[in-house]
């Protein structure tokens, strides 16, 4: 319904519709007292405070479909599904590089660790590694998934949602199995 909502760790809805009035919001990234939001129809990152207050809500606009993303310092990552490409941009807005990565045939999962952007390429079904300043570390880091969307990393493990497996998989930074079905 466009809405972004708010509640507990324990499920208690704080605020169903904290923010509102979104198209498609499908990408979402908290840091501060800020949250980021990729707006996939309106291609548009936009940022509230986690209060529900708009900050910008066309924070950064002209995307090609953005679809995950993940901040790290002042800067915000960006996976653009209709572009393949992942653009970095900082927390104020302002272009660091709009295609930092390129040659993505659909990513759509991000997380950033240490210098490392995690990227799940949906149509690829894979997860490939790449420095923050869009060197490629391993475009293949682990490879063989099905659909690959949501991607979190925890220390040195890596956890991916595979859709059409309807798993949880966990594997290393370097790309190691820990379990591919949580």
């Amino acid at each position: 319904n466009g809405t972004i909502g708010a509640y507990t760790t324990s499920g208690a809805v704080v605020n169903a519709s904290l923010v509102s009035g979104l198209q498609a919001p499908v990408g979402i990234a908290v840091s501060g007292s800020n949250i980021y939001v990729t707006d996939e129809y309106n291609g548009t990152i936009g940022a509230y405070t986690t209060s529900g207050a708009v900050v910008n809500a066309s924070l950064v606009s002209g995307l090609s479909g953005p679809f995950g993303i993940a901040v790290s310092g002042s800067n915000i990552y960006v996976a653009e599904l209709y572009s393949g490409t992942i653009g970095a941009y900082t927390t104020s807005g302002a272009v660091v590089n709009a295609s930092l990565v390129s040659g993505l045939q659909a990513p759509v999962g991000i997380a950033v660790s240490g210098s490392n952007i995690y990227v799940t390429d949906y149509a690829n079904g894979t997860i490939g590694a790449y420095t923050t300043s869009g060197a490629v570390v391993n475009a293949n880091l682990v490879s063989g998934l099905r659909s690959p969307l949501g991607i979190a990393v925890s220390g040195s493990n890596i956890y991916v949602t595979d859709l059409r497996n309807g798993t949880i998989g966990a594997y290393t930074t370097s790309g190691a199995v820990v379990n591919a079905s949580l």
